[in-house]
């Protein structure tokens, strides 16, 4: 008798341990097991693909397959590593296929849980994995070159796919800017490698009815080409709205500021990173302050809602640059934030750079997740830059917010109306309002969650010297 063919695969993107407090605006999964998933069933495979952030976690009865694939970035792979464990339990004879930014960097540990890693891009490499295997632990992936090759992602293979707020896109891999602290550039190079416009505008036909969400790193990289792609939506009769990840730089272009608007953006999601030009530059960010201040200003002349992102910590910080960073959040109105700490993930010139200092607290990998302390900073003890952080938070999302901004966008519409939106209001919405309620819920959670490692950072005492 033939021996059963092994075709079953099922590709996992883990839960992180706990929720942050930006989790709950926005459950979306991954794109690149879903590319995978889409290239393998055209290869003949069963494939199944779970985000845990979606179906919640998988347990041992779930993970029947012969294969289980598993997209680990680092403040999940210790739940990638739980679940290689059960799927050996279950499945003695399956095989453990682990990939993703944290694997790329970290080889030798994944593979102490897993068959095989792969570093870097998995498409071009994969089916020949789960075909023919490989005598090697480590596979060298290799950049999709064109990226009109990749699949439209077929998205039946999703569980619970009915479940996403939002349609994810993506039309481009890699950034042409060198931050220091961002993986992005580690995994997929800073060579920005695109969709056609034609591509990409194919895509964007099929019928969704959410608002769509473009994960594009840099979503304006190549102006050119995103005033083509945007000049394309606006032929079409039919509009949807949708949100993109752009830098600062973008409003000097305000031809392409109002085309967004015209398109349907909604929201701008901005690393501002600092209003310290000294930390800016420390992170090689390549903007000012005064550059992100004229950005949020014309974001906001043209409707779009800005939510800038910050990040706490660099060696050029200190408690006045975040007490800079809220009056900024204050003054120029920015829609919703993130305060992050400076988290060194692997393969980034910032965690090379915390290591040889021997200034990181421990490579728990689940608290890399931008929201724990996990260095030992210069311009704080590490339990202040965490309370800091957490306490710009909590006076940003609460209820007396929430209320302030439920007021404005009353004004505003009553502006509308007359014709006459003053600028200061930025881009209030009930969203807006809405996100503060819900912030200032998960703020109280993340404390509660958290008490014993705030107890840890304080028992570490004083600042890097």
């Amino acid at each position: 008798m033939a021996p059963t063919r092994r075709n079953r695969v099922l590709i996992v993107e883990p839960a992180a341990v706990e929720a942050h407090v930006f989790s709950a605006f926005g459950r979306q999964p991954l794109l690149g097991p879903l590319y995978l998933g889409t290239l393998l069933k055209r290869e003949g495979f069963r494939v199944k693909v779970v985000s845990e952030n979606l179906s919640g976690r998988l347990g041992f009865a779930g993970l029947d397959a012969d294969f289980l694939l598993l997209s680990c970035l680092t403040p999940t792979v210790e739940r990638g590593y739980e679940l290689a464990a059960l799927f050996k339990q279950r499945n003695p004879h399956g095989k453990v296929v682990m990939g993703g930014p944290h694997v790329s960097f970290m080889q030798q540990e994944a593979l102490r849980h897993a068959d095989w890693a792969v570093a870097g891009e998995a498409e071009e490499v994969i089916v020949d994995l789960l075909r023919n295997g490989s005598d090697s632990g480590v596979i060298q992936g290799k950049p999709v070159e064109d990226l009109d090759r990749l699949p439209e992602i077929d998205w039946e293979l999703l569980a619970d796919e009915d479940r996403m707020k939002a349609q994810p896109f993506m039309f481009s891999r890699g950034c042409p800017f060198g931050c220091n602290f961002c993986s992005v550039t580690s995994m997929f190079g800073r060579r920005y490698r695109t969709m056609s416009v034609d591509r990409a505008l194919a895509e964007l036909r099929r019928p969704f009815d959410r608002w769509a969400f473009f994960y594009d790193d840099n979503f304006a990289a190549d102006r050119t080409r995103t005033h083509a792609l945007l000049d394309g939506l606006l032929r079409r009769d039919r509009r949807f709205t949708f949100s993109v990840q752009v830098r600062a730089d973008v409003a000097r272009d305000e031809d392409l500021v109002a085309k967004l608007a015209r398109a349907g953006c909604v929201r701008v999601y901005v690393g501002i990173e600092s209003v310290n030009d000294g930390s800016l530059k420390e992170m090689h960010k390549q903007q000012t302050a005064e550059d992100v201040r004229q950005a949020v200003r014309r974001f906001h002349r043209h409707g779009i809602s800005v939510h800038g992102m910050f990040m706490f910590g660099t060696d050029s910080d200190s408690p006045a640059e975040v007490r800079a960073a809220e009056s900024f959040v204050q003054g120029e109105r920015l829609d919703s934030v993130q305060y992050m700490v400076g988290t060194p993930f692997p393969g980034t010139e910032l965690f090379r750079k915390m290591e040889a200092e021997d200034r990181l607290l421990h490579k728990v990998w689940r608290y890399y997740d931008g929201m724990h302390v996990v260095i030992r900073p210069r311009g704080f003890s590490p339990e202040q830059l965490q309370r800091l952080a957490i306490g710009c938070y909590g006076r940003f999302y609460n209820l007396r917010q929430a209320c302030r901004t439920g007021w404005e966008t009353a004004v505003a519409s009553l502006g509308r109306v007359v014709g006459v939106v003053p600028e200061r209001l930025g881009a209030a919405s009930v969203e807006n309002a809405l996100l503060k309620v819900v912030g200032a819920r998960i703020v109280r959670q993340w404390l509660s969650y958290n008490s014993d490692y705030l107890r840890y950072l304080a028992s570490l005492g004083a600042p890097a010297g």
